[in-house]
């Protein structure tokens, strides 16, 4: 028994008439009747008699009339909420941030101005396991490593600045030299960070040694110990908020240009639904209309 028979059956009872029901089916009368005589030798059973000109149920015919019309009804309704359950799946995004985070609030807000039935879920970290998973739609990263140029783009080249405290006797200055700082303890991300590995290459490759060197694994955690004054780091230029109030002063290099690339990577080999086509397209659309200074 397959379920475009009985759809055959129900509508050549509701019409009580083989042709009305096949043309509304598109298909030919003949086939319609092979498709109900089909039906009646697997039931073992007449579902339908002649009278006149129409066609009438059996007494079997009726029973067989009052499952299928539910059955219908159960597609029906099976198929509205898969479509609605689909729309919702594609009006959320998944989108992990590993760099920028200075810029993602007003990325984000107004992102979300212009598409506001759009949910974006934020991850910030490593998030490994949504990788490995590919629970990802979108990730805004400052390593290839686990990417594929095909799918990658560049969205920015980073400056990487020195932060120090406000209250910090260098505060004031427009530029400043590595070697200026060597009496500064040094705070900094841990070597599981790709931008913590490249600080300490670049501390090697220069001769630098801090007086005292304390590390984090968390950008938070190094903007509130930059913050008391407990040393100075090296970060990625749009890492933290360095607003007036925020008691952080970045200071670009004097004699070394120290930078990143930032890249923006979507899942390989995915279907990218139109929201996720949209969020991507804003955050390029965003950086490049971003006023840098």
């Amino acid at each position: 028994m397959e379920f475009t028979q009985l759809k055959y059956f129900y509508l050549a009872a509701k019409y009580e008439h083989f042709t009305k029901a096949a043309n509304e089916l598109h298909i030919s009368q003949p086939a319609l009747t092979k498709s109900i005589r089909q039906l009646e030798d697997e039931l073992q059973t007449n579902l339908f008699q002649r009278v006149g000109r129409i066609v009438v149920l059996t007494e079997s015919g009726k029973v067989l009339y009052s499952y299928v019309g539910e059955l219908l009804a159960i597609e029906r309704d099976l198929r509205n909420e898969i479509d609605a359950a689909s729309r919702r799946e594609e009006e959320k995004v998944n989108i992990i941030v590993r760099c920028l985070f200075s810029m993602i609030p007003g990325m984000i807000k107004g992102f979300i101005e212009l598409y506001p039935r759009i949910t974006v879920n934020l991850y910030q970290g490593n998030n490994e396991d949504l990788i490995k998973s590919n629970n990802y739609d979108l990730i805004i990263s400052g390593s290839m490593d686990e990417m594929n140029n095909k799918n990658s783009l560049v969205l920015l080249t980073e400056p990487i600045d020195v932060c120090i405290s406000s209250k910090h006797p260098l505060a004031d200055r427009e530029s400043v030299s590595i070697e200026e700082l060597a009496d500064t303890p040094y705070v900094g991300l841990t070597d599981n960070r790709i931008l913590g590995k490249t600080i300490k290459d670049y501390f090697e490759n220069v001769g630098f040694k801090p007086s005292t060197f304390v590390s984090c694994d968390d950008s938070a955690t190094l903007s509130s110990l930059v913050k008391e004054q407990v040393g100075f780091t090296l970060i990625s230029r749009y890492t933290f908020d360095v607003g007036d109030d925020s008691g952080l002063k970045m200071i670009p290099l004097s004699t070394d240009t120290l930078e990143r690339k930032v890249y923006l990577t979507w899942r390989p080999r995915s279907y990218m639904t139109a929201s996720v086509s949209r969020l991507k397209d804003f955050i390029v659309r965003y950086i490049k209309e971003y006023p840098f200074t």
